[in-house]
């Protein structure tokens, strides 16, 4: 047997264990360091709300779902309440909302499987499509409802576009010719207006 055919077979089978294991396992896989959550009794033990760190999460869930803030807005808002991440500093990042948003463990799920190995000599993983990716109950308290979360997703889906794979957001159109002038990866061209600078040169 050859080093690529031997390579595949053990991590089949390591890949066939881990699925095992993840669906008859009742615990959560992770390090289970979420935000709006504590673990009183260790690593293994079960989810409890922190009550200061929900509040936050609950409130990035009702700004983007119900008031419709974009994620940069929820950012600034969040850092003018002062409202701390996981790692007790008031400076977020968007990339960080978007995961919470994302995160089914809020709504009573945990995601897995969300890569596989196609190279099994390099190791590297590539994400699976959406129909592939696994949930597991968590039994941990919710801070979604699993409505909500489906909603949040379309709403994210609705609003990114993926280019050259990677997910990038859709710039909103403000202008009649930006609704009409469409790119071919899916976004609306931005408006700009001519203008004149004070040494006489025009841009736009």
């Amino acid at each position: 047997m050859c080093i690529r055919d031997r390579s595949r077979r053990d991590s089949e089978r390591a890949k066939a264990g881990l699925y095992i294991a993840r669906q008859n396992d009742t615990s959560v896989w992770g390090n289970g360091n979420i935000l709006g959550y504590s673990r009183p009794d260790g690593r293994g033990g079960a989810f409890v709300i922190e009550e200061e760190q929900a509040e936050t999460v609950r409130m990035i869930k009702d700004m983007y779902l119900y008031e419709d803030m974009g994620l940069t807005d929820i950012k600034i808002r969040l850092e003018q309440l002062g409202r701390k991440t996981s790692k007790g500093t008031t400076s977020w990042y968007v990339s960080t909302i978007s995961r919470i948003l994302d995160n089914s463990f809020y709504a009573g799920k945990q995601r897995l499987c969300q890569t596989k190995v196609e190279n099994y000599l390099e190791q590297k993983p590539i994400k699976q499509s959406k129909d592939q990716i696994m949930y597991k109950n968590t039994n941990a308290p919710t801070l979604f409802s699993w409505e909500e979360y489906e909603l949040i997703q379309e709403k994210k889906a609705a609003r990114t576009v993926v280019v050259n794979d990677r997910t990038v957001g859709k710039k909103e159109a403000k202008h009649f010719w930006n609704t009409k002038l469409v790119c071919a990866c899916g976004s609306t061209y931005a408006g700009q207006k001519w203008r004149q600078k004070k040494d006489g040169i025009n841009v736009g």
